[in-house]
Formats: C-alpha cells, structure tokens, sequence
C-alpha cells in the first residue's frame, strides 16, 4: 500500500512525460494478489476494491471486476477528437490513476501515450451519438485511443 500511496503523491506534480512513464510502471498492491477466471485464466492483479490492473504493451491498463465477471462494460465509447464532428484520431481521458479501460464486445479501450493537455478538443462521444464543444476544451489529459482484444473469461472471478 505504501508503494501506491507514494506513486499517486509523486504522480500529483507530474508532466505528460512522467505520466507515460508511470503507465508503464502500473500500481502494485503490496499483497500481489492475483485474480483468475473459473478456467484459471489470469485477469489482473488487484489494486483496490474491485479494481484489477492488466499489462497491455508497455502500459497497465485497469477495469472493474467482480466474483461474477467484469463489471464496467460499456455499449458505446465516450471519445474526444480535434474536429467538430467527430472524426479523426480519437481520444480518451488519461487523467486517472491508474488509466482505466472501457470495455465493448470483448475489447478493452484506453488512452496510450504521448499524453497531452495542449490539443483543443471540438466534438466528443458521449452513449453513441457525437456532441460539439462550443469553444473547444482545453487543458485535458488525453492520448489516442488504443484497443486490446481480452480474452474469453469465464466467471466467477477468484483471488490467488
């Protein structure tokens, strides 16, 4: 615990550069524990209260869980973008420690670096449907959006 403590306290003066870096490092609890589906298909580590951390690339990647499977499955992405209509490259929110994934249809979506706040961003997805921003928002964490297929877990969840 006091390895993470101390990661989010060096983390709150942080630039986009460091933020990559942490990506890369993840948030260990000091217990390891190790959560795995009924067919002993390892998930993630556990960070927090049904939050586990998976190793995606050279970043971890975290989303919620449960005895019974993966709980912060969505059915439409919320993305931002530089054009008004909401093409282009898409970005996620890279604000969170430690950067969380939304999963659709057997996919997780997360934001990769480089991590900038110096884009202005016009249009968003929010539930499927575009929505502009009139003025534009700055000074928001964001990276492109990458995807990572997940394997077939099978609930229950269990700790090891």
């Amino acid at each position: 615990m006091k390895r993470a403590l101390l990661a989010i306290v060096l983390f709150a003066g942080a630039n986009t550069a460091s933020m990559a870096q942490f990506a890369e490092r993840g948030i260990f609890s000091d217990n390891g524990t190790e959560i795995y589906d009924s067919r002993g298909t390892f998930v993630g580590y556990l960070i927090s209260n049904q939050l586990v951390q998976r190793r995606i690339g050279k970043q971890w990647i975290a989303f919620s869980v449960i005895a019974t499977g993966i709980t912060n499955i969505v059915t439409a992405l919320n993305e931002y973008f530089t054009s008004t209509d909401c093409s282009g490259t898409a970005y996620a929110v890279a604000g969170d420690l430690p950067t969380q994934g939304q999963i659709m249809a057997g996919k997780i979506y997360y934001p990769t670096p480089p991590f900038t706040t110096k884009l202005v961003l016009y249009s968003f997805t929010f539930d499927g449907t575009c929505h502009f921003l009139n003025g534009g928002q700055e000074n928001l964490l964001v990276g492109p959006v990458a995807s990572y297929t997940l394997p077939a877990f099978v609930p229950p969840f269990s700790a090891r």
